[in-house]
């Protein structure tokens, strides 16, 4: 008995869901968006699994673009590399959230951490994944 959201901006683009044959592809095509997305808009985040963090901030180190996974002491950098729990109240113009099913699986929270990580763009969302994603994405 409850009605469906809906969103209250009308600007921004539809969801990109990219399904990826391998950790390693994911890896780089979340990186090759992050670039992207640094050129095209104000603020871009990745947002991942703890675990991947690492994955996508090796990937960031060689290209020409400004990062941080801490932002105790600025927010002026191109892509912000975050977990769903450190992104919790802050808004991007384009987020790339990479393994939704990891996200359910392995953050404090589940459903809510994702719900987080999803609920984090204002122009432009990206979703990358290896794994099938949650139920709750299934169209």
């Amino acid at each position: 008995g409850v009605t469906p959201a809906r969103s209250v901006r009308e600007e921004g683009d539809p969801p990109f869901i990219l399904r990826c044959s391998s950790l390693e592809e994911m890896l780089d095509e979340a990186a090759e968006l992050a670039v992207g997305f640094a050129k095209r808009y104000s603020t871009s985040a990745v947002i991942s699994p703890r675990r991947l963090l690492t994955g996508i901030t090796e990937r960031l180190a060689v290209e020409d673009v400004s990062w941080a996974t801490d932002f105790s002491t600025s927010l002026e950098v191109d892509v912000a590399v975050l977990s769903p729990v450190a992104a919790k109240g802050l808004e991007f113009d384009a987020v790339i959230v990479i393994e939704p099913s990891v996200i359910v699986e392995e953050e404090p929270g589940a459903e809510r951490a994702l719900f987080v990580a999803l609920t984090r763009a204002v122009q432009h969302l990206a979703i990358l994944h290896v794994t099938a994603l949650p139920i709750v994405l299934e169209q």
